[in-house]
């Protein structure tokens, strides 16, 4: 009885091997998460919310799903946000400060899996936070400036010299080692998510951290 055999059957004397016409094979197909190759996503928080940067295809001019099947003659394009300004393309930039990780930086900024991303308007910025020079004074005014005692990761740390302070101003006064963790930057005022532009009080309790990955 005939069997059927591939390149790799094994033969032995008196075998009788016949070569049939293969059959037509079914259409080849192609849809557009084929091409998504080498196009990575990467998990940010943006303003205190968390958001995942994904590609964006766009077939035949219009957004399209990634499990659309492409036709002969269709135009498909992939965009990927790699840096900040990438992600804001609509939105006027130089009016805003962007802030990643607490550091100020430059629309051409590559986006890291994991950074936090706040931006905000530079004449509310310029209003509420002044960042001293190196040996600069940090005292305002006589009589204008306050002293504000927050806990920081377990540490009371006490914020002089200002008549008003804000989240991002805790970073002047303590040093952390985020390099080298894998996870979102985590920011955490009285236990809920902390925006860098949140105003600070007498007491409260402040948490900075890598969110560990699952397993």
């Amino acid at each position: 009885m005939a069997k059927k055999a591939n390149l790799k059957t094994p033969i032995k004397d008196g075998d009788e091997i016949n070569v049939l016409k293969a059959g037509d094979g079914a259409d080849a197909r192609a849809f557009v998460r084929d091409f998504l190759i080498g196009f990575d996503s990467i998990s940010i928080t943006l303003n205190g919310e968390p958001r995942v940067v994904e590609p964006v295809c766009i077939l035949n001019g219009e957004v399209s799903s990634y499990d659309v099947e492409l036709k002969n003659g269709d135009h498909l394009e992939i965009k990927m946000a790699k840096t900040v300004g990438d992600l804001f393309e609509q939105v006027d930039l130089p009016k805003r400060v962007i802030l990643v990780n607490g550091i100020e930086r430059a629309p051409n900024y590559e986006l890291k899996d994991g950074d936090a991303v706040e931006i905000i308007e530079k004449r509310l910025f310029n209003a509420e936070r002044t960042v001293p020079e190196p040996g600069e004074n940090r005292a305002g005014p006589a009589g204008n400036e306050e002293t504000v005692s927050v806990v920081v990761n377990g540490r009371r740390i006490d914020l002089a010299g200002k008549k008003q302070y804000i989240f991002v101003d805790v970073l002047n006064y303590i040093e952390l080692d985020l390099a080298g963790h894998k996870g979102p930057v985590m920011m955490k005022l009285n236990g809920a998510a902390a925006r860098y532009t949140d105003i600070l009080k007498d007491g409260d309790v402040i948490e900075i951290y890598r969110e560990q990955p699952d397993g």
